[in-house]
């Protein structure tokens, strides 16, 4: 599993997979950083199966200011992470997944 700034609770869900007899990993991932997707993906080994749920915010949450006054940049922002980023991460776990 992945974490952007939560590896305490990473931490604590690898630890109880572990004690239901599963085998987990946390490493740390930020999709806004391409070589962080990759080092994730290198440190983590082998990959069954991808559940691409992270999502970038930003500094503007949902329904915090009207939709016609989020910045471009935000929008921007977000859609590179969240598309581009995962993306990104798919495309670096496939080779894995087909062997």
């Amino acid at each position: 599993m992945t974490y952007h700034s939560g590896q305490e609770r990473a931490a604590e869900v690898v630890k109880r997979v572990e004690q239901a007899g599963g085998e987990a990993t946390a490493v740390h991932l930020d999709l806004e950083d391409h070589a962080s997707i990759t080092a994730a993906v290198w440190e983590a080994g082998p990959v069954d199966a991808l559940v691409a749920n992270a999502v970038r915010w930003g500094t503007i949450m949902p329904n915090s200011v009207p939709f016609e006054d989020v910045p471009a940049a935000e929008w921007t922002a977000a859609l590179h992470a969240n598309v581009v980023g995962n993306a990104i991460l798919a495309g670096a776990v496939l080779p894995g997944m087909r062997r």
